[in-house]
């Protein structure tokens, strides 16, 4: 009977460790996908910072364009501000291609 009880014991040790390991193992999983969530979490923080950047950029270089009137610069950025893509585009676009890009928005609004 007491053979069967340190048979039983040892199993039971085996058992503890493995399962210790198991949780360990669920820890360190735990902890990774916190990790990752965390810098999803910052994903949209980020990008926000970057769109307003781009935003005021945008808006410098629409005030250094003197060939543009007051309606022409409203025109533009009622169009440019809901399209995050093409206002981007726009900012790193060459400076000498600006005004081209400008004439033919507006020219595509006007129609």
């Amino acid at each position: 009977m007491s053979e069967c009880r340190v048979g039983s014991s040892g199993s039971k040790r085996k058992r503890g460790s493995q399962r210790k390991a198991e949780l360990e193992v669920i820890h360190m999983a735990l902890e990774c996908t916190n990790d990752q969530l965390r810098t999803i979490v910052d994903w949209p923080a980020c990008a926000l910072a970057n769109d307003n950047h781009v935003r005021e950029e945008f808006f410098c270089i629409l005030l250094e364009m003197p060939e543009l009137t007051s309606l022409d610069r409203a025109l533009l950025q009622r169009h440019l501000l809901s399209r995050m893509d093409d206002l981007w585009g726009f900012v790193l676009m060459p400076e000498d291609e600006r005004e081209g890009f400008c004439r033919v928005i507006l020219r595509d609004i006007f129609r």
